[in-house]
């Protein structure tokens, strides 16, 4: 299982993936992952005390030997509480969703 505690918006608004379905976040991880594996997912929100549990699909692998980039994966939420966990995420960063501030994917 992946346990992925985000302390900060900031860290939040550069993980968020907003353009997959259903909501995803890219975890900087030096571990070795392959595409498309579906891994149990904890996940705790800047000021939260309670953890959200889901599944997660991996989706994009960014590796340690890429030049200039974090490693990690980024995944995209699809279990029983992917919607939910979509949209708290978004009203953490409601005020900048639309930011052209970069994130670790784009």
């Amino acid at each position: 299982m992946l346990s992925v505690q985000i302390t900060t918006q900031d860290a939040l608004y550069a993980a968020y993936l907003a353009f997959v379905p259903d909501g995803g976040i890219f975890i900087p991880t030096a571990t070795d992952y392959q595409l498309s594996i579906t891994l149990p997912l904890r996940l705790c929100l800047p000021e939260k005390t309670s953890w959200w549990t889901t599944s997660a699909q991996i989706i994009w692998i960014t590796p340690a030997t890429a030049p200039d980039q974090i490693a990690g994966i980024g995944v995209q939420f699809t279990g029983r509480n992917a919607a939910q966990i979509r949209q708290q995420i978004e009203l953490c960063l409601a005020d900048r969703l639309n930011s052209d501030q970069p994130t670790y994917t784009l």
